[in-house]
């Protein structure tokens, strides 16, 4: 495995792990994921057979090294299976208030903000030309120039769609004018802010990815939870459909963190369209 460095982490917000997984666990999660091709994202709670990838140890001490803080599992999890080409442009972040400096997330007079996104890709890059692109320092600063550009990638890659070219190597060029392109190759995993603008890109193949969401015990790491299940409603997350025993496995491995019975005020809260 190789890792970027933690003060690459600290300067950018994010960090990417090369070959995490070994051949065999690659194998494993290619299996379970093959398995709900097609079908609509899932929570991870409800697929006991992707449950032990929450607890991880050794991805667990990478974060929380990362924010040199203990962190825990903030129920914002899923798996996405995919065998027909996507054309994706969603550029967006993934906290409760996404717009920069405005709301909750960005008040750190209650602590700093540590909530990390986990994505876990396996695919290979060369049949699926899958990447996550991503704004450096977006957690820190406002993209002054961003609606432009996203704009006119939009109209770029539809227009070189519809008259059926093969684009990706067009596209990743665009995306890198835009954000860092980060190339997604099984048992690849990046970590990343949650408050940082990032998009997936268009693949050509068959995806496989798993998502996961920790943080350490603070006001955001909770705004997050309650932002999922009361907030953002087509999420799809409830609490009365979580298993027991799920519960009971966060809390042996020490990584369980309480979700509300009630909804929240969250100043600035942003809900997608």
């Amino acid at each position: 495995m190789k890792l970027t460095s933690k003060n690459h982490f600290k300067k950018y917000g994010y960090t990417v792990l090369r070959n995490y997984f070994s051949k065999d666990e690659i194998e494993y999660f290619k299996n379970v994921l093959e398995d709900q091709i097609d079908k609509p994202s899932q929570r991870l709670f409800n697929q006991e057979k992707l449950w032990h990838v929450v607890g991880n140890k050794k991805l667990i001490n990478i974060m929380n090294d990362l924010v040199e803080e203990k962190t825990y599992f903030l129920w914002h999890a899923d798996s996405k299976s995919t065998s027909i080409p996507e054309i994706e442009y969603g550029w967006h972040r993934d906290n409760p208030c996404r717009q920069f400096g405005l709301g909750d997330d960005w008040d750190n007079k209650n602590g700093p903000y540590k909530v990390l996104r986990v994505g876990m890709y396996f695919q290979s890059f060369k049949k699926s030309k899958s990447s996550l692109n991503i704004f450096q320092n977006s957690h820190k600063k406002k993209i002054t120039f961003s609606q432009i550009s996203l704009f006119l990638i939009k109209r770029i890659s539809r227009i070189l769609n519809l008259i059926n070219l093969k684009t990706s190597k067009i596209e990743n060029y665009f995306y890198n004018l835009i954000g860092t392109n980060i190339q997604t190759d099984s048992g690849d995993v990046i970590i990343f802010s949650g408050n940082m603008l990032h998009s997936a890109t268009s693949t050509k193949d068959k995806k496989y990815a798993i998502f996961l969401t920790f943080g350490v015990n603070n006001i955001h790491s909770e705004n997050h939870i309650n932002y999922y299940f009361y907030h953002r409603k087509i999420a799809g997350y409830q609490k009365n459909t979580i298993p027991q025993a799920f519960i009971n496995f966060l809390k042996s491995n020490g990584i369980f963190m309480h979700i509300p019975d009630e909804k929240k005020n969250i100043r600035g809260v942003s809900i997608p369209k």
